[in-house]
Order: structure tokens, then C-alpha cells, then sequence
């Protein structure tokens, strides 16, 4: 899985990891999002990942938005756009 920061506040993906390997999930990668904004933490999934990005979702229990991953995103794994 990838966690990126979606704000302008530096280390929030790294904070947002542990949280993530603490609920027993792992993270490949951190950076920054550098699409349009999001209102809300989200979880995009692609394509056969719709269950486990509500898996994640309700082990984070956060308010996150599950969501199909976009053009270019990956393919094989969830990536997690953090927002404030």
C-alpha cells in the first residue's frame, strides 16, 4: 500500500503510517499527492480491491472514503490519500 500526504503539513504520510502498520497492514511507500485536493481522508482501490479498502477503512476507524483508484494510480495495491 502507498500513503500520500493530501495537505501541506510535512510528515503527516509518515505519522499516517504507523498508524496503518499498526493496524496490522503494510505500507510500501510514503509521499506527497500531487492531484486536486481531497475533503477527506480516502482509500482508493483498484480494480478486485473494493473489499479489502473497506476492510482497511474499518480497521482504521476513521472517517475514510473508499473510491476506484484513478488513471495512473496502482494497479496491484490500495493507496491511501491522507487529508486533514
Amino acid at each position: 500500500m502507498v500513503v500520500l500526504n493530501g495537505t501541506t503539513t510535512i510528515g503527516l504520510a509518515a505519522a499516517y503510517r504507523l498508524k496503518v502498520t499498526r493496524a496490522g497492514w503494510n505500507v510500501v511507500s510514503i509521499g506527497n499527492w500531487t492531484r486536486s485536493s481531497v475533503s477527506a481522508t480516502t482509500i482508493f482501490y483498484p480494480s478486485g480491491f473494493k473489499a479489502s479498502a473497506k476492510r482497511l477503512a474499518d480497521d482504521l476507524s476513521g472517517t475514510q472514503l473508499t473510491r476506484e483508484a484513478l488513471s495512473g494510480m496502482s494497479s496491484t495495491q490500495l493507496t491511501i490519500v491522507v487529508a486533514n
